[in-house]
């Protein structure tokens, strides 16, 4: 089937699966001809009904698998970058010490978003980690989905505080980073956001292996070195686990100076705006002089054709089932 619609340049977008659409076709086909056994009619009726029965199905089917028929090949001017983005979702960064006093989450997710506009048309991935990392998005052109991961990141459940560890993102970034070197001549680029608070046993382990992963990068702190009282979904205070005293978080920006070190990239702090701007601007410009020039097919939907033609044996497969009296019977009183 492949090598058929590769010939006549065309493609199939299914609206399901398209080994049960074929499967549902079959059934349908032989349903409707045992109707047709069923049916009190004469035998060219019957031969006549099983091929608009197969008219029906096939053309039902055909839609179904929606064919499209290639139209152009458009050439992609996009960036050439690759963006991955890791994201503490820790305790500590839903307290509302962040930029213009909003929760520090917040405040991450938009410079985020508001460096997807700067860097609109590159690939994107998101690493979030707590007391553990997940892949939250995978590489993908699709900003919305990253917009929408921002959004629905949620407050881990807990009702007093557990501690931060900046060594858990390090495998996911990378499992993603060998995925964004597979594409030759991409820039590279690592957005590392967090409060850079450590509050359990661990220590830092350097990052510096990423220094040949990643062309460049920017680390984001957030909060303050003051610190804030963190609360729950529920809008309780955290408390810690052995005193049961309110529990308050303090940004350590020397975690995150280092990690910037580590990896030879520029830190700045939350409420520095302009110069985060002006970074991803860099980044977008850097991008842009080696752009992704390669080609799309691109298709048009075409499986409104095959309508008539099931509309049509529809009406002739109704017809068939007709019973027709012979003229002489038919002038009978």
């Amino acid at each position: 089937m492949k090598m058929f619609l590769k010939t006549f340049n065309m493609t199939i977008d299914p609206i399901y699966d398209k080994d049960s659409i074929c499967i549902i076709g079959a059934i349908l086909t032989v349903l409707l001809i045992l109707r047709l056994f069923r049916m009190r009619i004469n035998i060219l009726q019957r031969i006549f009904g099983i091929v608009f029965a197969v008219m029906i199905a096939a053309s039902l089917t055909i839609m179904c698998l929606r064919p499209m028929e290639k139209a152009k090949d458009s050439k992609v001017n996009r960036p050439a970058v690759n963006v991955l983005y890791v994201l503490d979702n820790s305790i500590s960064m839903w307290a509302d010490d962040g930029y213009n006093n909003k929760k520090r989450i917040l405040s991450a997710a938009q410079i985020c978003q508001e460096s997807l506009e700067e860097l609109s048309g590159g690939n994107f991935a998101l690493i979030v980690f707590n007391d553990e990392s997940h892949i939250k998005l995978p590489l993908t052109q699709d900003a919305e989905s990253l917009k929408d991961a921002f959004m629905t990141v949620a407050e881990p459940s807990y009702f007093y505080a557990q501690g931060s560890n900046l060594n858990l993102p390090m495998e996911d970034i990378s499992k993603v980073n060998s995925h964004m070197r597979e594409k030759e001549d991409y820039l590279n680029i690592l957005v590392y956001l967090s409060d850079g608070e450590i509050t359990d046993d661990s220590k830092l382990k350097s990052y510096e292996e990423f220094k040949e992963c990643f062309d460049d990068g920017i680390v984001i702190g957030f909060g303050t070195k003051e610190g804030s009282k963190m609360f729950d979904c529920n809008g309780y205070e955290i408390k810690t686990p052995i005193s049961y005293e309110t529990a308050y978080t303090h940004m350590d920006d020397t975690t995150l100076k280092q990690i910037a070190s580590d990896m030879e990239m520029n830190y700045y702090h939350e409420s520095d705006r302009d110069a985060i701007k002006a970074k991803f601007k860099q980044i977008y410009k850097e991008a842009h002089s080696i752009e992704d020039k390669s080609t799309e097919k691109l298709y048009d939907d075409i499986w409104f054709e095959y309508l008539p033609l099931f509309i049509g044996g529809i009406i002739l497969y109704s017809l068939c089932g007709m019973r027709i009296k012979a003229p002489i019977e038919a002038l009978k009183i």
